[in-house]
This record gives C-alpha cells, sequence and structure tokens, in this order.
C-alpha cells in the first residue's frame, strides 16, 4: 500500500512540474506575442525632422528649430505648422497594431509603398486603403498599422501643402520696388502696402523650373518688415503666372498674373 501511495505521489509530482513548466511556457509565448505588436513608446510632437519619398518627384526634407517648422529641400521655405502637426499626430503609433508577417503585404501595397515618411529616422511606408476606403495601411518596421485616408492625400500636396503660402511672414513697414531700368518707388501708404501684405501663393515650386525658359525679372522688392529684417524678392511674369522669390532660398511662390499690384 505504502508504495503504490509513493508511485503515485511521484507520478503528481510530475505532472504538476510538467503542467507549471507548460504554464510557464503558454505565459513566455503570451508575453512575447505582446511584445511583438506592442507598438513603440513614440511621440511624433517631439520630432525634429521629417523626409518624405515619392516615386517620380523630390525628396521633401523638414527641420524644426526653435519651434519652428522649414521645408529644407529641395528649396528652403518655412513649413506650415497647422498641416504638419495632424500629419505627425496621425503617424504617431496607437494602440492597434499587427504583426508584419500577418498581413498580405503586396496586396495592403505595403511592398512598393505610394510613399514613405521618416520621422526622425523611423520609417513610415504608406500603402493601399482598406476595403471602406477611409483608412491607409501603414508599415513602420514590422508592424502593420491604420492611418487616416487624407494622409497621403496631404503628402501628395507635396511643397505647396506643406510650405507657408504667406509670401511676406510679418508686417511689412516699406517695401521699395525697383523696375527693369533701375527705377525705384517707394511704398508707404497703408493701402498699398496691405495689396502686397494681402499676397498669398497658390502654389510653390522650387527654382528655376525645368519646364519652363526662366525670364528675367521684372521687378525687384525689398521689404523693410516690423521685426527689422529686410527681405530681398524678384518678380518673373511668364505667360502662366507670376512667380516671387526671395533671398537665395530657390523656392517660387506662384500667383496669378493679375493679383501682383501695379
Amino acid at each position: 500500500m505504502s508504495t503504490h501511495t509513493s508511485v503515485l505521489r511521484r507520478w503528481l509530482a510530475i505532472l504538476s512540474t510538467l503542467f507549471i513548466i507548460l504554464a510557464l511556457t503558454m505565459i513566455y509565448l503570451l508575453w512575447r506575442d505582446k511584445q511583438s505588436i506592442a507598438p513603440p513608446l513614440i511621440n511624433n510632437a517631439n520630432a525634429s525632422t521629417i523626409r518624405i519619398e515619392r516615386n517620380g518627384f523630390d525628396e521633401i526634407s523638414l527641420t524644426k528649430s526653435d519651434a519652428s517648422w522649414s521645408i529644407t529641400m529641395p528649396c528652403k521655405i518655412p513649413a506650415n505648422a497647422q498641416r504638419l502637426e495632424p500629419l505627425l499626430g496621425a503617424l504617431t503609433p496607437g494602440a492597434h497594431h499587427y504583426n508584419a508577417s500577418e498581413v498580405d503585404l503586396n496586396a495592403a501595397g505595403l511592398v512598393s509603398p505610394h510613399a514613405i515618411v521618416t520621422i526622425d529616422e523611423i520609417k513610415h511606408s504608406i500603402g493601399n486603403t482598406d476595403l471602406n476606403g477611409n483608412r491607409r495601411y501603414v508599415q513602420r518596421g514590422n508592424q502593420v498599422a491604420f492611418v487616416p485616408e487624407w494622409v497621403l492625400s496631404l503628402i501628395n500636396g507635396g511643397m505647396s501643402a506643406l510650405a507657408e503660402l504667406t509670401i511676406f511672414p510679418g508686417l511689412i513697414e516699406e517695401l521699395t520696388l525697383t523696375n527693369e531700368q533701375g527705377t525705384e518707388t517707394v511704398v508707404t501708404s497703408p493701402e498699398d502696402l496691405q495689396a502686397w501684405q494681402n499676397l498669398s501663393a497658390q502654389q510653390i515650386i522650387t527654382w528655376p523650373p525645368k519646364d519652363i525658359a526662366v525670364p528675367q525679372p521684372t521687378l525687384h522688392l525689398q521689404a523693410v518688415m516690423a521685426n527689422g529684417i529686410d527681405l530681398l524678392y524678384s518678380v518673373y511674369h511668364t505667360e502662366r503666372f507670376t512667380a516671387l522669390t526671395v533671398n537665395d532660398m530657390h523656392c517660387a511662390y506662384i500667383v496669378p498674373l493679375d493679383t501682383v499690384p501695379d
């Protein structure tokens, strides 16, 4: 009887040990799976660099300095923070992710993404929309999630969607115009200054453009701003639009032909 009892106890001990090992193994596997899909601790609100890549388009690079964003490539121009903030927020990792191995990356458009947005060295590949068309697949490393569809629409707007379209960054105190003949005109009246102040670009392009012959500037502007900074602009008239360039930014503000004050 004692022998039978001791054998039974040994088997119970063995089974208990096996059960504990199995339980620990399951706990480890669950923990590892959770770790593989847990979103990284990233807060894009603290980002300082953004790089946007799209097939067939120039790369766009942005840098944050002293709380202000600027486009640095393919040309230099102040960025529109009101456009960048929702973009950074939409690309901040959320709670719901899938392991990339569980997703058909080709069907999701992530093998050949529509765009790649690199925020502080973290790549975000933007793919196709889901079945409802309201969200797009995004891949970060081995994680796949969704972002709003408008993210790609904003990115595809290029510099015109991300740059500050206001031509004069601040209040103009005085404006000196120099025409092709070298004649200078000083603009000081509030009404005339306001007309220039109200100018806003419809589009931002690199300058000089590749697809048209660049004419000679018809006007040069020296704007004395209220913050004490002097800005130098050149005005170019083409058959389709008027372009204003400032200093050495290698960008041009494009406005309709009839909007530049006389």
